[in-house]
């Protein structure tokens, strides 16, 4: 059966409903070009080079009914589900062994220390304050008090990367919860962080709040992969263009010259400046209409794709907390109503296992 009970089953009607939250790769020659090279060492330290890089391929029914059967183990990290009909129990040593994240036994690097963390989660020795102040523009009395856009710009895209690896978010925030300051912190102080314990101990918060978007795709298709899951649906064909780029981090209000990145207000602000005093610094560089009318439009194009899909995520997100009020009985009313007015697509099933053709001598 695909489901572990009725309840799984239920559950699936509601899950189905939800979005994916896109996790973005790393091209590790871009990130050169734009001055980020050092942000490619930490994570090299890391041992995540492979990661951040890896394509962003999943199937969304697959992520369905792995979420729908989603149950805790025995142990704090052991993870019990099953998808198209195969039985899966992995925990944060297994993920660490299928994602080649594991750190090295007799490491003699400092481990971020996470079982502390969890008894302890407003103790502020978990930060050297001092030192984690240097990342920001302007000081705090507590690092609940944080804000992102004071963190200085290279660091507000390394804190992006790490969020979006480790704890999944769609990006659309102002300030950081705890957790998230201290995975960055570890992150820019060279302490090795435990990837599968952090990844099953985010899972498991599905289990008891169904308010959450889904996320980890890639990484639980690797998994599936690993316990020979057949797929089941299609790869959404978007999925692929998720990527930290200079246009994705200009949208964060970030601006990239003379090689070094900096908030476009203070960069517009400065050239103003500048400007005032010597109208000779403006460049006076030659336009050529077609050619930039074309990058533009592309550019253009790109980022109003990324924001409609984004759009559609909180729409499903707000249409999920709707249906959490609704008996069964009204739930099953809005879903075939809904989907009289919005048909789903039909999708063609795609065999796996095709015969080779054959030729007639």
């Amino acid at each position: 059966p695909t489901f572990f009970d009725d309840t799984a089953r239920d559950k699936h009607s509601l899950i189905s409903q939800k979005g994916v939250i896109p996790q973005r790769t790393v091209n590790p020659s871009e990130f050169r070009l734009i001055g980020l090279e050092p942000i490619l060492k930490l994570f090299a330290f890391q041992k995540w080079s492979h990661i951040i890089s890896m394509p962003n391929v999943y199937y969304p029914e697959m992520l369905h009914q792995f979420f729908a059967n989603l149950r805790k183990g025995s142990d704090q990290t052991e993870i019990f589900s099953r998808v198209n009909g195969v039985d899966l129990i992995f925990d944060s040593e297994i993920v660490n062994s299928i994602l080649n994240t594991t750190i090295e036994r007799g490491c003699k690097d400092k481990i971020a220390n996470f079982f502390s963390y969890e008894e302890h989660p407003n103790a502020d020795n978990h930060f050297d304050g001092a030192k984690m102040l240097t990342y920001f523009k302007r000081s705090f009395s507590s690092p609940a008090d944080a804000k992102l856009n004071d963190l200085a710009p290279v660091n507000l895209i390394a804190f992006s990367i790490i969020s979006n690896l480790l704890v999944p978010t769609d990006g659309h925030r102002t300030d950081a919860n705890k957790m998230e300051l201290y995975l960055f912190y570890c992150f820019r102080e060279k302490i090795r962080i435990d990837f599968g314990f952090v990844m099953c101990k985010f899972l498991l918060r599905y289990a008891t709040d169904s308010r959450r978007k889904l996320s980890y795709g890639k990484f639980l298709q690797k998994i599936f992969e690993f316990y020979k899951v057949p797929i089941l649906g299609v790869c959404p064909k978007e999925a692929s263009s998720y990527a930290f780029t200079k246009g994705y981090f200009e949208r964060k209000n970030l601006v990239f010259k003379d090689n070094m990145w900096s908030y476009k207000e203070a960069s517009s602000s400065e050239h103003r400046s500048k400007a005032a005093h010597d109208p000779s610094s403006i460049p006076l560089t030659p336009i050529h209409p077609r050619k930039s009318a074309t990058k533009a439009s592309s550019s253009s194009n790109d980022g109003v794709i990324e924001l409609l899909h984004e759009l559609k995520q909180h729409v499903l997100l707000l249409e999920h907390g709707l249906m959490l009020t609704m008996s069964s009985e009204q739930q099953t009313a809005f879903l075939d109503k809904k989907n009289l007015l919005f048909p789903p697509p039909v999708v063609e099933e795609v065999s796996h296992d095709k015969e080779p053709r054959t030729t007639d001598p």
